[in-house]
């Protein structure tokens, strides 16, 4: 049994090279140290054979069943773990082209979860840089404030006007010197989600095939009165420049990516309003549906009544985010 209480899962359509062309080859974490499960979705019978070979080159378990969405392939890999004896109470996704960029980055994942009550979180967040070269100063630094990501968000007061557009970026520096804090959606490209709440909680959608389909999974945790947070010291890259000379698929998108695409619409039509910075009508959205769409355990309601300017908040949603001492 691996020491860390968390696998992870990744959910791949042809991608399979970007493991040691990206993952494992720029990853300041060692993957060896946990669980590694891969669940396919799709993927031609070419890439998916190409995949296979990679995948027990490296040591990454595969499921036999393939994902008809990303929320499904979460399903899958749950089954897959119970099924064979594997103990991790959290299951890590990274996107193909997000890792870890500190060697402790386990460890301090681990830190968290035994610190947190397990009960009412659904889902932990990093925080991403965009650019490789400016994550390696950063993380040499200790400087990162303002230069990363740390969730995302579309109801809060002011979240949508600048320096937000709708992410937990640029923010007041007592953010980054929190622990952790409570959000609204963590960064999708890289969470950590609560098996035993997943199982309890979450009704997979199989209509998220790919865009906002981690926004969706904390929203439902939302609407159950389950917080979802962000970790500002756990430190991700999410740069697209790392696919170059990579021999994949990228031209052949899961689903476009524009604003009335399939997941968009859904999104819309289940919680009320359309994400995305460029929908001036957020808030009226919410306000004429939020009756109808929210009941009284729902959090995201509070979410609206309060301004991103407003400081981190802890779990209860009461108090100050606990601080955090820079190593």
């Amino acid at each position: 049994m691996k020491k860390y209480r968390f696998s992870a899962v990744y959910i791949t359509r042809d991608y399979y090279p970007m493991f040691d062309g990206c993952l494992f080859k720029y990853s300041k974490a060692d993957y060896n140290d946990i669980n590694v499960i891969n669940v396919d979705m799709g993927s031609t019978e070419e890439n998916l054979e190409i995949g296979r070979g990679i995948c027990s080159d490296l040591g990454i378990l595969m499921t036999d069943e393939t994902a008809d969405s990303m929320e499904d392939g979460l399903r899958i890999a749950d089954e897959y773990m119970t099924r064979n004896g594997i103990e991790s109470d959290w299951m890590i996704c990274f996107q193909h082209d997000v890792f870890p960029m500190t060697e402790t980055f386990w460890d301090d994942l681990q830190e968290i979860i035994d610190e947190i009550d397990e009960d009412r979180v659904g889902i932990i967040g990093g925080n991403s840089f965009s650019n490789y070269n400016n994550a390696i100063e950063g993380v040499k630094s200790g400087e990162y404030f303002g230069k990363t990501k740390t969730g995302r968000g579309m109801l809060l007061r002011d979240i949508l006007k600048n320096p937000y557009a709708g992410w937990y970026k640029d923010l007041p520096d007592e953010y980054y010197k929190s622990k952790y804090f409570a959000v609204e959606s963590p960064y999708w490209s890289q969470f950590i989600i609560n098996r035993k709440l997943f199982r309890e909680h979450i009704e997979v959608d199989p209509k998220f095939v790919f865009e906002l389909w981690g926004d969706d999974l904390a929203y439902q945790f939302l609407s159950k009165g389950i917080v979802n947070i962000s970790v500002p010291h756990l430190l991700v890259c999410h740069d697209h420049a790392l696919k170059s000379g990579i021999k994949i698929n990228a031209q052949k998108l899961i689903e476009p990516r524009h604003d009335f695409n399939s997941s968009q619409m859904r999104f819309w039509e289940k919680w009320g309003f359309r994400w995305g910075i460029r929908n001036p009508e957020v808030r009226k959205q919410f306000e004429q549906l939020k009756d109808d769409t929210y009941d009284e355990k729902a959090l995201q309601p509070f979410f609206f009544n309060i301004n991103i300017d407003d400081g981190p908040l802890d779990i209860d949603l009461k108090s100050k985010a606990p601080t955090y001492e820079l190593r």
